[in-house]
């Protein structure tokens, strides 16, 4: 995963060097290109972003998170679990062509939750669980382009869902920093 992660990197840095011209701040017609931490959601998290600029105000987003950890249950065994989050949604950008992009979105999505054991005790057995859930969430946000083609982004999320697994409604709070790159 961690050369995933450089390989997003790596190639976003690369298309954001390409020769091209590009403004300092959101406009209808850009697009961006970005990856994040996400920090208050347990385990970390890393992602990869995309938007669209619909319009002068309006964008349309496209992301993937992606969380893994591992988790010693009360008998002892270590269950690795992880989480993979796709997401589409719109964002509003309130101070369009400013070099500061205060933005407040929606979106959906959908988590995909697994877990397994490995190198378990003799006797011991582990169900493997896999589960998903449908979200809806809403989030706020600033852009701040340090050039016309690099930015830096913090976005506060709450997200509602609804899990199949344990057939609750449940909610998260996600705070990510990350870096964006005009394409």
């Amino acid at each position: 995963m961690k050369r995933l992660f450089l390989l997003l990197t790596v190639t976003a840095l690369c298309l954001a060097a390409l020769p091209q011209t590009s403004q300092a701040q959101y406009y209808g017609g850009g697009q961006w290109l970005g990856v994040d931490l996400t920090l208050l959601a347990g385990p970390l998290g890393i992602g990869v972003s995309y938007e669209n600029g619909f319009d002068k105000e309006f964008g349309i987003t496209a992301d993937v998170r992606y969380f893994s950890w591992e988790q010693n249950t009360s008998n002892g065994i270590s269950v690795d679990r992880s989480i993979i989050y796709p997401q589409v949604g719109a964002s509003y950008h309130f101070q369009p062509q400013n070099q500061i992009d205060p933005f407040a979105g929606a979106q959906i999505g959908f988590m995909i939750y697994s877990s397994d054991a490995s190198d378990l005790p003799a006797g011991e057995n582990f169900k493997d669980q896999r589960s998903s859930s449908f979200t809806i969430s809403l989030n706020g946000g600033t852009r701040y382009f340090f050039t016309p083609k690099i930015a830096g982004k913090a976005m506060l999320e709450f997200i509602f869902g609804a899990d199949d697994y344990q057939g609750d409604f449940d909610e998260a709070v996600f705070f990510s920093l990350g870096a964006e790159f005009s394409l």
